[in-house]
């Protein structure tokens, strides 16, 4: 949607109960975990449901099928931009795999050389 709505950006959306050609809303494809935000560029009825037909403002071609009223999850009203670029930087998994892999490497490290001047300790005592 750039450059309305810049890559990586977070969106507020909100449902309602009328769409209109122009407004940017998200939507759920059908049998799947993929959302879409896009704009309205056609609204038909059709066997009594509505359909609406959604492009991006840099998309050559408007998207593959008509999108029914049922899939769409809402109206965007707010966005808040690089805001999903950052959340996905602190929830990838490598981000938070290697940062607990040191962390936890150091306190393991700092573990073993207190047992290790523990047992020191002893052995000198003992002698």
């Amino acid at each position: 949607m750039e450059p309305t709505i810049r890559k990586g950006s977070i969106v507020l959306t909100t449902k309602r109960q009328e769409y209109k050609v122009g407004d940017i809303a998200t939507y759920k494809i059908t049998g799947g975990d993929i959302v879409v935000t896009h704009r309205i560029i056609n609204i038909f009825k059709e066997h009594e449901m509505y359909f609406f037909t959604f492009k991006g403002d840099n998309n050559a071609n408007e998207d593959p099928y008509p999108v029914s009223e049922k899939e769409i999850i809402g109206k965007v009203i707010g966005t808040f931009p690089y805001v999903g670029n950052i959340l996905y930087i602190i929830f990838d998994r490598k981000l938070i795999l290697y940062p607990t892999a040191i962390i936890g490497g150091i306190f393991l490290g700092k573990l073993m050389r207190k047992k290790l001047e523990e047992l020191r300790n002893t052995k000198i005592k003992n002698v």
